[in-house]
């Protein structure tokens, strides 16, 4: 009986485990069914997303193939400009230097002629004060020559009275000359010329007056 109970006991055991076991394989097929299903369902998103990805891929390719054409193109007309802006800095530093060179010449010329005025006005200056001084001069000699020409009036009143003395005296002297011939003219010859000759000096000395 013993042993009837102990294999009974046992066998209970094992029936009892291979329950246990037949449950953990139902929920072993329980969830490899889910898992087989979740592969499945697993797999067809797999290949969606991989569709997706294609056609996103196929999107992006397209995308990045007109994004590179325009940047292409960007980096074309950016090159352009950058070489016409490259051209406008070049002319325009040329522009520049020849405008500091004029600047230069200009500034040289101002300065030139700034020297220039000076010199004109020191030689104004100069010319002004030489022109006074021959104002000065001129009106000094202005009133020397007023003093002279009131001399040289004086000097021919002068003249013209002893001018007009000596005309008198001359002729008084030839009224005189003109009584005394008519005094001896009924006189000799003889005695004419030689009162003719005591006359003679008497007449000289009335010419050389």
């Amino acid at each position: 009986n013993n042993k009837y109970c102990s294999f009974e006991a046992v066998v209970s055991t094992q029936s009892t485990g291979i329950e246990e076991l037949k449950e953990e394989l139902n929920v072993e097929k329980a969830n490899s069914g889910r898992m087989e299903s979740d592969k499945l369902t697993f797999e067809r998103q797999v290949r969606e997303l991989q569709a997706k990805l294609e056609e996103v891929e196929t999107v992006v390719k397209a995308k990045q193939g007109a994004a590179l054409v325009s940047l292409q193109n960007k980096n074309a007309s950016l090159e352009e400009q950058l070489d016409n802006e490259s051209k406008e800095k070049q002319a325009l530093s040329k522009s520049n230097r020849r405008a500091e060179r004029k600047l230069k010449e200009l500034t040289l010329q101002v300065e030139d002629e700034r020297r220039q005025s000076e010199q004109y006005k020191d030689q104004m200056e100069k010319t002004n004060a030489r022109m006074k001084t021959l104002k000065r001069q001129i009106d000094q000699n202005y009133d020397e020559m007023s003093v002279v020409n009131t001399a040289k009036r004086k000097l021919q009143r002068e003249l013209d009275e002893v001018t007009e003395m000596r005309d008198a005296l001359q002729r008084e002297n030839n009224t005189l000359k003109q009584r005394q011939r008519r005094g001896y003219g009924g006189a000799s010859s003889g005695n004419f010329r030689k009162s003719a000759r005591n006359q003679e000096p008497d007449d000289l000395s009335d010419e050389d007056m």
